[in-house]
């Protein structure tokens, strides 16, 4: 909805400055609120909206909002909710808007009441000084994958099914760069009763695509299932008795470059600028030495993955195919997206817009490693992969972060996103691509299981990598991507513990849909508290004792 020009700003941003007060007394301290960003004002797909304030610390004793319905002024308490050592965030329940939607915010501070509106702190506030809640669309996160359970399986290490070939490595043997170990998608399908006893929502698959690697990630048909892992039925016949236990299947889209081998690329080597593909690829100079990077564009320099050019309107056609023609032949539920961060975000918001149209609720999944900020929202990503929270939490139970710090680290990354965003964040402790979270806590089971606790009791999705719940151990790639030991002795087994995760989840909607808030209670005890329509759910992680403790509604629980 348009405003008049006269008016101001709507945000309002008051740092480091002095501010006049009701009485006359000058005091310094911060505070910001703008409602054009979803953290602050966020628009959920109920029709309700929470409203959030940032203030310097210990400077608000309360605060509410004031907001008119039919220009009827109704109030709605803030909850206080520590940020950092300097400011605050105070947060209101959901609240019915319809628009125009239009409100302010009572302060009683140390030294009395103020109003805050669009034009800053005041004594009275006027109808145009306040603040006014633009028209826009939800963040739309499909519903199912809101504080789901997820698990990543790497296809050739999970399970065997039926006859393997002779020239395979070992089940049990350590895995190798460039070895296969014979898993397949009928094993996965095999497994997928073991999957719903743990009470996984959702598994996200590495590329399951032809490619000449155990990985997948260099890929030579995006419309063909790689025959060592099995076929299109396979994959279909995957989703489908997914879906009858309740799991949904996710998977991984490598869009910004392909393999050596992929026919595109080679009709390039071959003809040159003759080739319908040439503008496909960024080529420097031809013809092209195999390998060598300074003819061509490549990933990160290997010159057997030449780069796409996702910006020529032939290859962002072709992805978007590939994006809807997997959904409708195999029912997959979502993608996983590779290095998304280094293809143009105008191509996801495409990608996004022609995979809605055939799947409303599907899920998208960010690769990206630092700040989510920029990829999720309405027009782009639901999520990221949210290796911020694992740098927090291996941190702190590593000793390497204070307990005081890792509250307020993980309140901060809560903070940055809207509500509904923040429950659909893919929040990991392993992954193909980092050591092993045993490997990273230096191999003690009682601090993975500490690990666990706090990723089940933060808000967001909870992602399993295949075998840490059984203690799989190993540094970085390939150490990381060993075989499940289906058939042999493991040094812990954490699978009881995961149950009981998954089915507290279940049974407590704060853990999925609450408020959070994260204390220190002294420096290696660190409380997590989640709250939804009065019933809380509290973790307290002592990281000394090697405790996790559970408590609903004041009375404590055994978990793990």
């Amino acid at each position: 909805m348009a405003e008049a020009s006269a008016l101001p700003p709507e945000n309002v941003q008051q740092r480091d400055r002095e501010l006049q007060m009701p009485q006359g007394e000058t005091l310094p301290y911060a505070l910001e609120h703008d409602p054009a960003r979803p953290e602050d004002a966020d628009v959920h797909s109920d029709g309700t909206v929470s409203l959030r304030l940032r203030i310097e610390s210990a400077v608000a004793q309360s605060v509410e909002v004031v907001y008119f319905d039919d220009d009827f002024p109704r109030c709605a308490e803030l909850t206080r909710r520590t940020y950092d050592a300097h400011l605050e965030v105070w947060e209101s329940e959901a609240i019915s808007w319809t628009a125009p939607f239009e409100y302010y915010f009572r302060l009683q501070t140390v030294s009395g009441q103020a109003l805050l509106g669009r034009r800053g702190l005041q004594g009275s506030l006027a109808r145009e000084g306040r603040f006014r809640l633009p028209e826009r669309y939800p963040v739309a996160v499909p519903a199912w994958a809101r504080g789901a359970v997820f698990y990543q399986i790497f296809p050739d290490r999970f399970s065997r099914a039926g006859t393997v070939a002779d020239a395979l490595e070992a089940w049990d043997a350590p895995p190798t760069q460039s070895g296969f170990k014979g898993g397949s998608l009928a094993g996965i399908t095999s497994r997928l009763d073991a999957l719903a006893d743990l009470g996984i929502d959702a598994m996200w698959l590495n590329p399951v695509f032809r490619s000449p690697s155990n990985h997948g990630y260099d890929i030579v048909d995006f419309f063909a299932v790689e025959p060592r892992l099995g076929t299109t039925a396979d994959l279909r016949a995957l989703t489908h008795e997914a879906h009858a236990r309740g799991m949904r299947v996710i998977l991984d889209g490598v869009f910004n470059h392909v393999s050596e081998e992929h026919p595109f690329f080679l009709d390039v080597v071959e003809r040159g600028t003759d080739s319908p593909y040439w503008s496909w690829f960024k080529v420097r100079r031809w013809p092209i030495e195999a390998r060598d990077d300074t003819y061509y564009a490549a990933w990160w320099g290997f010159g057997h993955l030449p780069e796409l050019d996702l910006e020529h309107p032939d290859v962002q056609a072709y992805f978007l195919d590939v994006g809807t023609h997997w959904i409708r032949e195999a029912g997959v539920d979502g993608w996983r997206l590779d290095v998304a961060s280094e293809v143009p975000l105008e191509f996801w918001r495409r990608f996004r817009s022609a995979v809605r149209a055939v799947k409303p609720d599907a899920y998208l999944l960010a690769e990206v490693w630092g700040d989510a900020r920029a990829f999720v929202g309405s027009d782009a990503f639901d999520a990221t992969m949210h290796y911020p929270f694992r740098r927090a939490v291996l941190e702190f139970l590593r000793g390497a972060m204070g307990a005081e710090a890792c509250a307020r680290h993980l309140e901060r990354l809560y903070y940055r996103l809207s509500k509904e965003t923040a429950e659909v964040q893919y929040n990991l402790l392993g992954s193909h691509d980092v050591s092993r979270v045993r490997h990273d806590l230096g191999g003690d089971p009682e601090l993975v299981a500490l690990a666990l606790a706090i990723q089940f009791a933060y808000p967001g999705i909870a992602a399993l990598y295949y075998g840490d719940e059984v203690g799989l151990d190993g540094a970085g790639d390939p150490g990381c991507r060993g075989s499940y030991p289906w058939d042999r002795a493991v040094a812990w087994d954490g699978r009881d513990a995961v149950r009981r995760l998954t089915a507290l989840r279940r049974s407590q909607p704060a853990l999925r849909h609450g408020l959070v808030h994260c204390r220190a209670l002294g420096p290696d005890t660190l409380e997590i508290e989640r709250s939804l329509a009065g019933d809380v759910v509290t973790l307290l992680v002592d990281r000394a004792a090697r405790r996790a403790e559970w408590s609903v509604g004041g009375s404590r629980l055994t978990v793990a």
